[in-house]
């Protein structure tokens, strides 16, 4: 929605751990990250929901296939350099019929990656947090900050209908759409009381090799654009 892309590609932190009796016992390194493309053109939330459970199901027998290796066979240093993450420690909860309170917990992640998103499920208030880690050297704590407002307004927007489709404006807010909008823009020159085609030939000697329409993967110039115009 954000990009206007059909699709979207990120690395999903996966859970390797044998599934069988005592295996919390064993030893090692379990995380794998696994890469999902997701279509995301006109999808409603539902469907976007339901498209991320269908890619879950789909690639739940590769979840052990080394990215390393992924990354290698795609000729690629690598595939995405956002990742995402859930994480809901059922284990926890036995805690509270033990009369043990937690007081309070800390962790420590370095990550090498532009953006990492973890939702995180409180086993003792059953609460929805949201945790994001960002290399600093490429995204400003600004952004972060933003990127934390755009998660918000998601969840917003999907609370209150989630058969409806998002909009770049929802997503980024009023206030931050606006302002993108008039970044963009640029000063504001009075038109005067030249016709449209003066305005255009002009626009053709000025920016002769810029885009001046755009379709899909298909964009012509406006030399381009006034050669066929005139033919």
């Amino acid at each position: 929605t954000l990009n206007s892309r059909d699709e979207v590609l990120l690395g999903i932190e996966s859970n390797g751990r044998v599934e069988e009796r005592d295996s919390t016992a064993v030893l090692g390194t379990h995380l794998n990250v696994v890469p999902y493309r997701l279509p995301t053109r006109g999808a409603s939330w539902a469907g976007l929901i339901d498209a991320a459970w269908a890619k879950e199901s789909e690639l739940l027998p590769y979840r052990r296939y080394p990215l390393a290796e992924l990354q290698h066979l795609a000729g690629v240093p690598e595939l995405s350099d956002i990742l995402f993450n859930y994480t809901h420690f059922r284990s926890y909860e036995a805690l509270s019929s033990t009369g043990i309170r937690v007081l309070d917990a800390k962790g420590y992640n370095l990550t090498s990656l532009t953006l990492r998103v973890e939702f995180n499920k409180d086993p003792f208030t059953g609460l929805l947090n949201l945790d994001l880690e960002a290399n600093l050297e490429w995204v400003t704590e600004d952004q972060l900050r933003m990127v934390g407002e755009l998660y918000r307004n998601a969840l917003t927007g999907l609370a209150a209908d989630v058969e409806a489709v998002p909009r770049q404006r929802d997503l980024l807010g009023p206030q931050l759409s606006d302002d993108l909008i008039a970044g963009f823009r640029g000063p504001q020159v009075p038109a005067g009381a030249e016709s449209w085609f003066e305005l255009f030939n002009r626009a053709v000697e000025r920016y002769a090799e810029h885009t001046a329409a755009q379709c899909g993967g298909d964009s012509i110039g406006y030399r381009a654009l006034s050669e066929r115009v005139d033919s």
